[in-house]
């Protein structure tokens, strides 16, 4: 057999994770294509390398730098890769292919030649580094037979094993040979998969100072770095972005909670992941410390992140179990604290999660009252009892998801839940004409104070046609009063929950109210294992305690006053029109200018996040955001409120965007 071997590189530029990146600069006036090109020139024992492009408009930029340099190429599918290589070996003519792909820049010709040597003498058709690797990842080669390539061509069927070449090879033959590194580099990552992956490989680059450095001399450098350089270089997902690409692929969403999601929040800007919290700060992967000035692990945290009153209580009750056979007796002391912040309540249930105990209490009413219908005003959480009121005209659709669908919701359900809108009596009498329902579920207070009149109404009218009233404080309560902030309105439901704040950070939620209808509890199956551990109840106590210690919920309305007064001088300062919500606990401000909303909260998300600030148009008010700590954030905020001024002026607000809108503006609420 003759031994006429090739290179072929895949190579395309409209990568998902990182488009373009085969045309960015890498090293002196040489292309990543470029730089790879000269690297693999050096080998002695390939005939020609080719580039395999897809054949359509998006790379024709990629297609005229290829011609620009006289380099070799053949253009087939975009998604069939396996038939692209196949065409490409077929046109140049050749008896055995080395299968690239431009991700791996680094590859250099002397490691090439010893793939190639081992291949002929193993007399076999196909052998790779990628299995058992010890070649760092982004060396990665592979070597076929063009006959070989040619059959897996006409027996693949899969669309994924199109795309990924060899996969159907390596799903049906056992024992493929394997060439292995005398060492083990596994560890190390070469490949170039990411924004931060080109700035590194530039920087290694740049060390060694030319094109044809080699393995040993990279190895040689991996022992006697930096371990600053080792964890940022080397050490593989080692930036927020990076892990939250793996993460959408394999656990999606990528994120298990929505308000986390960071292509919402700052679409290839954001931290993404913490490594550390502490107070108002956060960590992110790469070690650089921010100012959390937006949700507070989304209001969780009213005593700041890892307080260390209430670490100490939980870490104490671990070191003594957390969940064993028999009950927790936190469970009854927290029950009692509850009551007695509340003496109109005289029962308590606890979960773990807001929307789960959301559903506990619409079971518990439908039970007591023997009817199913519910009328909602405000988020209650994911659940079928909720979300199946978008499939009427008058839908959460309209207030609350504007990109993420109810599918799975049963239809049968679309009869079940209506909604009226926040402070509107007359709407919610018009409501109550056409059904029967078993409850009414509402937030108390977000965005908008509520009328006194709006919660007096529906709290008589529930009275007086035996309705269950159900306040879902998960978000409000314990944050402006000790407790529910119905009290401080005097209007006292019949179930109400209480979560986020009671737990600082742990989980926990609460569902307290009348013993008649959570005896209900008794008639229908509802339960849970954690439901049962004691860490969640003993985070409660710890938290309950400190705030009534300090007086969070005093503290906390003080800062949230200055803030909003400090936030609407800056407005009227730079000429900006403002809309400030009227809760001082939860802050939101909403930019009426030129440009969409979700343009403006990117704008300051990005600016901010330079002088290590995260936020967005959301504050959740902690106690450890000291008066420093808000100044400084004013004092910033007051920067980009010039920009955002002189920008809108010049009609580039938009063009100063660095990166792709998010889609920050998917979650509205219904008050």
């Amino acid at each position: 057999m003759e031994k006429k071997i090739i290179v072929i590189i895949q190579a395309r530029i409209t990568s998902s994770r990182y488009p373009g990146k085969v045309l960015k600069m890498m090293y002196k006036d040489m292309t990543v294509l470029d730089f790879m090109y000269k690297r693999l020139s050096n080998s002695k024992k390939i005939k020609d390398i080719i580039f395999a492009i897809p054949k359509n408009k998006k790379n024709n930029a990629l297609k005229s730098h290829i011609k620009s340099k006289n380099y070799l190429y053949y253009e087939g599918s975009e998604t069939n890769v396996l038939n692209r290589i196949f065409l490409a070996a077929k046109k140049f003519n050749t008896n055995h292919v080395i299968r690239l792909t431009a991700d791996c820049p680094l590859i250099d010709g002397e490691t090439l030649d010893e793939h190639i040597d081992y291949y002929f003498k193993s007399n076999g058709s196909y052998i790779t580094n990628q299995i058992q690797r010890t070649y760092p990842d982004g060396y990665d080669i592979e070597i076929i037979s063009y006959d070989l390539l040619k059959n897996l061509n006409k027996i693949t069927k899969l669309k994924e094993d199109k795309e990924h070449v060899t996969t159907y090879l390596k799903r049906n033959i056992k024992n493929i040979d394997t060439y292995h590194f005398k060492k083990d580099l596994s560890h190390i990552r070469l490949t170039l998969d990411y924004k931060n992956d080109l700035f590194f490989l530039k920087k290694l680059i740049n060390n060694f100072n030319k094109i044809d450095f080699t393995l040993q001399e990279i190895e040689h450098f991996c022992k006697n770095r930096s371990l600053k350089l080792k964890n940022a270089l080397f050490s593989k997902k080692n930036f927020g972005q990076d892990v939250w690409s793996e993460a959408k692929k394999i656990m999606p969403p990528g994120s298990m909670l929505l308000s986390k999601n960071p292509d919402m929040f700052l679409k290839e800007k954001s931290p993404a992941y913490f490594n550390k919290a502490k107070g108002c700060y956060i960590w992110g992967l790469d070690n650089q410390r921010y100012i959390d000035f937006c949700y507070m692990g989304v209001g969780t945290n009213v005593l700041g992140y890892a307080n260390q009153k209430v670490d100490n209580k939980v870490k104490n009750m671990i070191d003594n179990g957390t969940c064993s056979s028999l009950n927790s007796k936190e469970d009854l002391d927290l029950a009692k604290k509850i009551i007695l912040l509340h003496p109109w309540f005289d029962a308590v249930r606890f979960g773990r999660g807001g929307g789960e105990t959301n559903s506990i209490a619409i079971r518990l009413a439908r039970s007591f009252t023997k009817k199913n219908k519910i009328a909602i005003c405000g988020y209650h959480g994911w659940h079928d009892w909720y979300l199946s009121a978008n499939y009427k005209s008058n839908s959460l659709e309209n207030f609350l998801f504007k990109d993420v669908g109810i599918s799975g919701v049963p239809k049968q359900g679309k009869n079940q839940s209506y909604i009226f809108p926040f402070n509107d009596v007359k709407n919610f009498y018009n409501l109550m004409k056409k059904h029967k329902f078993c409850a009414i579920i509402m937030e108390v207070e977000r965005n908008i104070k509520p009328k006194l009149n709006f919660l007096r109404s529906i709290r008589k009218y529930c009275t007086e046609n035996n309705i269950v009233l159900i306040f879902d404080e998960c978000s409000s309560g314990f944050r402006e009063v000790l407790g529910g902030i119905h009290k401080k309105y005097k209007v006292y439901p019949d179930l109400a929950m209480f979560s986020k704040s009671i737990g600082n950070g742990y989980p926990i939620t609460v569902l307290a109210g009348k013993s008649k209808i959570i005896n209900e509890s008794y008639k229908t199956f509802i339960s849970s294992t954690y439901w049962s551990e004691r860490i969640g109840p003993t985070a409660a106590l710890a938290t309950i305690e400190e705030m009534e210690r300090i007086k969070s919920w005093q503290i906390i309305v003080k800062k949230g006053k200055y803030l909003r007064n400090k936030i609407a001088k800056l407005s009227k300062k730079h000429k900006i029109k403002l809309k400030l919500n009227e809760s001082f606990s939860i802050i939101n401000f909403k930019i009426k200018g030129k440009y969409n909303q979700i343009i403006y909260k990117n704008f300051i998300s990005q600016e901010m996040l330079k002088k290590k600030i995260i936020c967005n148009d959301t504050i959740y008010v902690s106690v450890s955001h000291t008066k420093k700590i808000i100044d400084k954030y004013l004092n910033e905020l007051d920067k980009v409120f010039k920009k955002m001024n002189l920008y809108e002026k010049n009609e580039e607000l938009f063009v100063k965007l660095e990166q792709d809108l998010s889609n920050a503006e998917f979650f509205k609420r219904l008050n």
